[in-house]
């Protein structure tokens, strides 16, 4: 299971941890790991439509979930980690966060990258 992370493409490993980030923010004027889509699309240099489709793909494998999905209440407003202020739900602009699936791939792949990194020789 701790490769399985590796075996994304960079752009899965860089959502993955860019959700994964938002989720360990420890700022309380933050809310922790919801991230539109536009935003997530500004940050990575992603065109929308594209990124849209590969957080459908990380979906589909459940590392991912959209406030949508999940049956949330799509009359609440949502505070992402980089928002001061709470946004209405917009379909045409979802919102996402990391799964607890999510959560342990990205986990397992660093623990990895640290066992692969301890058996390395000093240069």
């Amino acid at each position: 299971m701790s490769s399985e992370i590796h075996t994304l493409s960079d752009l899965h490993r860089d959502i993955l941890n860019r959700l994964m980030a938002g989720w360990q923010t420890m700022d309380e004027g933050k809310e922790a790991g919801f991230v539109t889509l536009s935003d997530l699309s500004t940050e990575l240099g992603v065109e929308v439509n594209a990124l849209r489709n590969e957080l459908d793909l990380l979906e589909a494998f459940g590392f991912v979930d959209s406030v949508h999905s999940m049956g949330m209440d799509q009359t609440e407003h949502y505070k992402g980690f980089e928002q001061t202020t709470k946004r209405a739900y917009n379909p045409d602009d979802p919102v996402y966060f990391i799964s607890e699936n999510g959560k342990r791939r990205v986990l397992a792949g660093m623990l990895s990258e640290q066992g692969d990194d301890a058996g390395a020789s000093p240069d």
